[in-house]
């Protein structure tokens, strides 16, 4: 599931996910948009937030394997 959908599935905005999980509303549209993958911890909190197993949803799920591949910040696709 995409974080998008999990967003709406708790019926949150952008602004109220970027309000409980301290994460600017800038990077959320980022993730969002899949131009970024979030940080481990910024995967914890949105997990956590929308409280989703953090597999379920796609970008944390894609930045988990990213970080298991030996990449230190995942924070960019490509990187």
């Amino acid at each position: 599931m995409r974080l998008a959908e999990a967003r709406a599935r708790r019926f949150m905005t952008l602004r109220a996910l970027a309000r409980e999980s301290g994460i600017s509303e800038s990077t959320l549209y980022h993730l969002e948009r899949g131009d970024w993958l979030p940080s481990l911890k910024n995967a914890k909190r949105l997990a956590e937030v929308l409280q989703m197993d953090p597999m379920e949803i796609d970008e944390i799920r894609a930045a988990v394997e990213k970080a298991a591949q030996g990449k230190e910040n995942p924070a960019r696709i490509g990187a």
